[in-house]
């Protein structure tokens, strides 16, 4: 990933040098391959290289076209160039070829502001128009790639990393009590917002305009939820997924530094390793140096995968780096919340950054993951609701067997998404269901209107029970926990020049997922069923054939305990009294284990706890 930071001062007045080197002091580690700097008088871009694929290498940031009247900083990568270049043709443009930054300059010279609809891949990037006298921005549609701002009517500031837009003298600190309602919540909605009032975050599949008109703000992507894709066998759907991950997969290998990928030994991770493995056998890419990297655990640990990840090693027998998890240090957790300002990693999150550092160590670059399976292909809320709305009620009473759901659960699960959103509204008011937890302050979320944060309006959907199944894949979509999930991750700690992709995001994927019929994704006790069909003869039965899942709440446990047996947690809580009453948490110094259902709720007390403090110093500083 590289970084971004830029300045745009709306009066007129020069942008100064040094506020511009203050923003790019802070991403120096998300571009070790060179900085660029360009001023313009009231307008100063700023750029640290990450040069992740070969035509990166030819890269000079900022990039200004022929006619000097457009400039652009870029963090991303172009995945359709070949499809892009043609269009590019067909509209009269020459466009060069060497970079993805010139692709993307040149496709905002052919399309203005409807050129990132065009451009597949992760990225963020701005673009200033000499010509009217504007800054254009725009970030990928699911948001792998980060971009904040601040603008107070004066000035307008944007970057790689929210700390950026924090240090530049003057912004207001002043905490967001709506995020930090949805935070207590563990429900994110905005992807707009961040912690800090004055500091947003550009949605994904957005694009930003700000001129001396005002800021304007629109999307230029959305799922759409009446296309819908009908074969006449499983087959045919299985080969059309085939042929998208193919690409997904293939596209994402194009790295300057050697590239390898996670093999967890589940069947999503697995299935990219097995594809690199297909396409590299059939001649259709070339990849030098191919490893895997895997964590494993203890042989009696609910976390161990190791058989699954020895039948895959036995099948492409490529070099594998199997590392034990690090322990767990929750000083970690306090450091990054100091650093950043904002929420630590996750427990889970926080496993991978030795597997990182070892991928660097060895000259890899890039690292593909199996990110996206479960969003896309599991754990579809509308699954029952959509079989129900179908009359399916035997296919309904084999799922709920193999599911282990008594007729009470099931109604629950089935009969919800079927009401109008009106009655499920007035239904969650009436039995008080409204997703604030009892320890909220009733007069904080009256403040904030926090019931009405969670449960946001969803779009209008077809009335066919099909329809209810893509509901779901919106939401997932849309959820604010996957932007916030990959902005975590963007940090990458600890700072390595190392890029994950992540195939299972892939647009022309998601699309094809979502407009495809729900017994594709999920038949009976089949889940993943279109994954599966296709990746047979590629991956090995064993884990063609696997049901289970690895578990990893014991990670999330041991964090927790760590947190409170250095505090209790009303102490952790001593931030947060304006939001939180210490006298209605949970009890969590009871003799066991928290329950499941309370782990992540409290880890994200916690998490706020950590931000609390740190982001109370900075105020005071």
């Amino acid at each position: 990933m590289s970084g971004l930071a830029g300045i745009y001062l709306l009066d007129g007045a020069p942008a100064h040098p040094q506020d511009l080197e203050r923003m790019l002091a802070l991403i120096t580690h998300c571009g070790p391959d060179g900085a660029g700097r360009w001023f313009g008088g009231s307008i100063a871009l700023g750029h640290q290289m990450l040069a992740a694929t070969p035509e990166s290498l030819l890269e000079r940031q900022p990039l200004r076209d022929p006619t000097g009247q457009l400039v652009l900083v870029l963090d991303g990568r172009v995945d359709n160039r070949d499809d892009l270049c043609r269009a590019l043709l067909a509209a009269g443009a020459d466009p060069r070829v060497d970079t993805d930054a010139e692709l993307v300059l040149q496709s905002y010279r052919a399309w203005g502001e409807a050129c990132p609809a065009r451009i597949l891949g992760d990225f963020a990037f701005a673009i200033w128009d000499a010509r009217r006298q504007s800054l254009f921005c725009a970030r990928d549609y699911i948001g792998v790639r980060p971009f904040y701002y601040h603008f107070d009517g004066r000035r307008f500031l944007f970057g790689t990393l929210l700390r950026q837009i924090l240090a530049f003298p003057g912004v207001p600190l002043a905490p967001n009590e709506g995020m930090i309602g949805e935070c207590l919540c563990d429900r994110l909605t905005s992807r707009s917002e961040t912690l800090y009032a004055a500091v947003m975050r550009l949605p994904p599949a957005h694009i930003l305009t700000i001129s001396p008109a005002g800021l304007k703000i629109a999307p230029y992507w959305d799922l759409d939820l009446a296309r819908e894709i009908h074969y006449k066998t499983n087959t045919e759907y299985a080969d059309h997924f085939r042929s998208l991950f193919d690409e997904a997969v293939r596209c994402r290998l194009r790295s300057s530094r050697k590239a390898g990928a996670y093999l967890s030994g589940g069947l999503d991770s697995s299935s990219v390793v097995c594809t690199v493995h297909h396409l590299a056998s059939t001649g259709q890419v070339r990849v030098q140096g191919f490893e895997t990297f895997s964590l494993v655990f203890p042989t009696d640990s609910e976390c161990d995968e190791s058989p699954f990840i020895q039948e895959i090693a036995g099948c492409v027998k490529v070099p594998e780096n199997r590392l034990p998890p690090s322990p767990l240090d929750f000083d970690l957790f306090s450091r990054q919340a100091r650093r950043h300002l904002d929420l630590p990693d996750t427990p889970n999150g926080v496993l991978q950054y030795p597997l990182r550092s070892l991928a660097c160590q060895k000259g890899f670059g890039v690292l593909l993951t199996g990110l996206g399976g479960d969003q896309w292909l599991a754990d579809n809320p509308y699954h029952y609701a959509s079989l129900l709305g179908a009359g399916r009620l035997a296919e309904i009473r084999r799922q709920a067997r193999f599911d282990g759901l008594g007729t009470l659960d099931l109604a629950r699960e089935a009969l919800p998404p079927l009401l109008s959103p009106p009655v499920r509204t007035g239904l969650r008011r009436l039995l008080g269901r409204n997703g604030i937890p009892a320890y909220i302050r009733p007069e904080f979320a009256g403040r904030v209107s926090l019931a009405d944060r969670l449960n946001p309006p969803v779009p209008a959907t077809p009335t066919r029970p099909s329809g209810l199944a893509r509901r779901g894949l919106w939401e997932v979509a849309v959820d604010g926990r996957l932007a916030c999930s990959f902005e975590i991750n963007a940090r990458m700690e600890p700072g390595l020049p190392l890029e994950e992709r992540h195939p299972f995001f892939d647009r022309r994927l998601v699309e094809f997922l979502v407009a495809i019929p729900e017994d594709q994704r999920r038949k009976g006790a089949w889940e993943k069923a279109v994954l599966r069909r296709a990746m047979r003869g590629r991956l090995p039965e064993r884990v063609f054939f696997r049901r289970s899942k690895a578990q990893f709440l014991s990670i999330l446990e041991a964090a927790v305990d760590q947190a409170l047996r250095r505090r209790p947690l009303h102490d952790w809580c001593a931030g947060l009294l304006d939001y939180i009453d210490p006298g209605r948490l949970p009890p969590c110094d009871q003799a066991g284990p928290l329950p499941a259902g309370l782990l992540w709720p409290v880890w994200m007390v916690l998490s706020l706890a950590l931000w609390s403090e740190c982001s109370s110093l900075v105020m005071v500083e």
